[in-house]
């Protein structure tokens, strides 16, 4: 008799168990698919940051080209600026 209600008891609390196994997969699915489509976008805009760096670089280097260029041109022409 008590064999059979340990039987019983234990395929409960395994049913119960399965369940709650269940759910928690569940959960990690969608917290990981949520922290994915995270990582995209975060993705996304480090690509966009990095190249709006590497564009305003480009940018400051033929700016401190010009510059050059133009403080060259004066300094050979015998323009002081004091």
């Amino acid at each position: 008799v008590h064999d059979v209600w340990r039987q019983k008891l234990r395929q409960l609390k395994r049913g119960e168990l399965l369940g709650a196994i269940e759910s928690l997969v569940q959960d990690l699915d969608h917290h990981v698919d949520r922290k994915d489509a995270l990582i995209g976008l975060l993705q996304t805009s480090l690509d966009a940051a990095e190249s709006q760096q590497q564009r305003l670089l480009h940018a400051h280097v033929g700016t401190l080209d010009s510059l050059l260029t133009t403080l060259q041109g004066d300094l050979q022409g015998g323009c002081m600026y004091m």
